[in-house]
């Protein structure tokens, strides 16, 4: 016959960490296109935004966060674009990413309400 173990489940506590650290990392994305934003498409800071939006919609997939990890995805399609395509299309990228960007945070939330609620 076999003990009950007493240790943690290791995925559930992956899952636990990863709605813990949703919110940071919302708005860590949402910090990175900002400073992107200001600084118009520095490459640096376009590959720093679209590598935590890739990760984010990863961990979203893993953790069936859908709607979430949707808008992350788009972030990073967005985000792939390099500054000669995005010039003309300043003030209108600026726009979409600040919309996506609020939605992250709106959807985001209320997956987590859902979820812990």
């Amino acid at each position: 016959m076999r003990k009950s173990s007493s240790r943690p489940d290791p995925v559930e506590q992956a899952f636990e960490k990863f709605q813990e650290q949703l919110p940071r990392q919302t708005a860590d994305l949402g910090l990175a296109t900002d400073a992107l934003m200001a600084s118009f498409w520095d490459e640096d800071l376009r590959r720093k935004a679209r590598h935590l939006a890739l990760v984010l919609s990863t961990q979203c997939s893993t953790y069936g966060f859908d709607a979430v990890g949707g808008i992350a995805r788009a972030l990073a399609s967005l985000l792939r674009l390099k500054l000669e395509d995005v010039i003309p299309l300043q003030t209108a990228m600026g726009e979409k990413l600040q919309e996506l960007v609020g939605l992250l945070h709106s959807v985001g939330e209320e997956s987590l309400g859902r979820r812990t609620g």
